[in-house]
């Protein structure tokens, strides 16, 4: 079983959020943070505190409006605690007056919620589950609708959809219980009481939302009656309510679900936690870029690391995994990048600096996990070119492929975290017209040659493109 976050539905508070953390970008997630950010909400018409403690507001009234926007995917928090504006969040506040525009990128992005995810933990789930409600609510065979109460008491309880025949079965499980009675079908809620008015009570706030952004419109309540369950002290009054998708998303949503299907396999937490959060967050689809007419630049900026990402994984594109690989360096304003490949030869030179540092890259484009690197192949291609260091890039490898390379000159980098860092420079250079130099991973790989230096590289997007504590303009100390 898997729910969403129900301690809010209204947007505007949502994108009051998600402005916040835009401009604290990067900013750690602690005490003082939460409280100022409530303070902000106070001054802004968007929280009212019922009492006020000694030591300031409750903290879990903010965690709550954080986490509602982590959950939807606009903002992401890091294994360090850094509150990062996904890519999607961005867009989302660019493009936040234009309502058309805005409903699609929001539901690109709650497109990429799934089961598990670094929100919620829930065990022995594979499953998209926005797709399935979205793709029941346009289904002919449902009349192009489906209730809170379909939702709570059957798609709530999908773990997985790998077949359409297993689609089909859930359809006709909410065809068979609209066929029902009153009677019949409150006594199935009744027998079910205990997980079904959790589900059910969860399943309107996320309805809510969908009605506040103006992409659906949900139908009066239709009283059903009342159900007790044993976990809480009255009955719960179940009406039902109907989610009915809004017709100018009808073609948006269906050509989504064409690239985005419901059988899709979940991302999975194989290598670093931090490339698992930033590939679920920042997993930015060209598509929707075309769709809201997003400047040709910033599209073909795009495909680097989509394509970055895709080639990592699938080993018989190797071929243009090692050009992706040459086009994100060569990205970087002061560094130029070659591809070379071949026998003998490594995938990718490059020079930083006008020459200062020469380096090479080795592209492991594969399915499967990376076992070994044979690093005295890769130390020839350094001695040819003179180069300083060699970048292994994976998008996951084995503890013995590290112990290949310690004490040399050859670091790993998973092609997670390179896309991670290439699209902070994309949108860092689109927003803000700064340089993106290369200097200062240059320093840091140089500094701990023989590792993994992933993990480097996310705490160096944490600091480069985050907040300081100290940078902070508002006042920490509550009145």
């Amino acid at each position: 079983m898997w729910l969403f976050p129900q301690h809010s539905s209204n947007i505007d508070p949502f994108f009051e959020t998600l402005q916040i953390f835009s401009d604290l970008n990067g900013i750690k997630k602690d005490g003082s943070i939460q409280q100022n950010f409530l303070k902000i909400m106070i001054e802004r018409g968007m929280y009212s505190p019922n009492t006020i403690q000694s030591y300031g507001f409750d903290t879990s009234t903010a965690n709550h409006k954080i986490d509602e926007v982590r959950f939807y995917g606009g903002l992401y928090e890091t294994s360090g605690r850094k509150i990062h504006i996904s890519s999607y969040g961005e867009l989302l506040l660019k493009y936040r007056k234009d309502e058309l525009k805005r409903n699609k990128i929001f539901l690109s992005m709650i497109f990429n919620i799934q089961y598990p995810n670094p929100y919620k933990r829930i065990k022995d789930v594979n499953i998209y589950p926005v797709r399935l409600i979205i793709q029941c609510a346009l289904d002919n065979q449902l009349d192009k609708k489906i209730s809170n109460i379909e939702i709570a008491l059957i798609l709530y309880n999908i773990d997985k959809i790998e077949t359409k025949q297993e689609y089909e079965k859930i359809v006709n499980k909410i065809l068979e219980f609209r066929e029902k009675s009153d009677e019949d079908k409150l006594i199935i809620l009744e027998s079910n009481a205990e997980w079904f008015i959790k589900n059910y009570v969860n399943c309107n706030y996320f309805m809510n939302i969908l009605e506040n952004m103006h992409i659906s419109n949900n139908n009066e309540r239709t009283p059903l009656g009342m159900v007790k369950s044993s976990d809480r002290k009255d009955s719960t009054k179940i009406s039902k309510k109907e989610i009915s998708i809004n017709k100018n998303m009808y073609e948006f949503i269906q050509k989504s679900l064409e690239i985005h299907t419901i059988y899709d396999v979940v991302k999975t937490n194989e290598t670093l936690k931090d490339d698992w959060i930033r590939n679920i967050y920042n997993d930015l689809d060209e598509s929707l870029l075309l769709e809201i007419g997003e400047q040709t630049k910033i599209i073909d900026y795009m495909e680097i690391p989509e394509m970055l990402l895709y080639t990592a994984t699938h080993s018989d594109r190797w071929d243009e995994f090692e050009e992706y690989i040459t086009r994100t360096f060569d990205m970087f304003d002061d560094v130029i990048a070659h591809r070379i490949s071949g026998p003998s030869e490594p995938d990718m030179l490059a020079s930083y600096n006008y020459g200062e540092t020469v380096f090479v890259a080795d592209a492991k484009s594969r399915g499967k996990t990376l076992f070994e690197i044979n690093d005295g192949r890769l130390s020839q291609h350094r001695e040819k070119y003179k180069a300083k260091y060699t970048l292994v890039i994976t998008p996951k490898y084995r503890p013995s492929a590290l112990t290949d390379i310690r004490g040399r000159n050859t670091c790993i980098i998973t092609s997670y975290c390179l896309v991670d860092l290439i699209t902070k420079y994309i949108f860092k250079a689109y927003k803000d017209r700064k340089e993106c130099s290369y200097r200062a991973i240059n320093e840091m790989i140089l500094n701990n040659l023989g590792k993994d230096v992933s993990a480097n590289i996310y705490s160096l997007i944490d600091e480069n493109y985050g907040v300081s504590i100290k940078e902070l303009k508002f006042n920490c100390n509550i009145d």
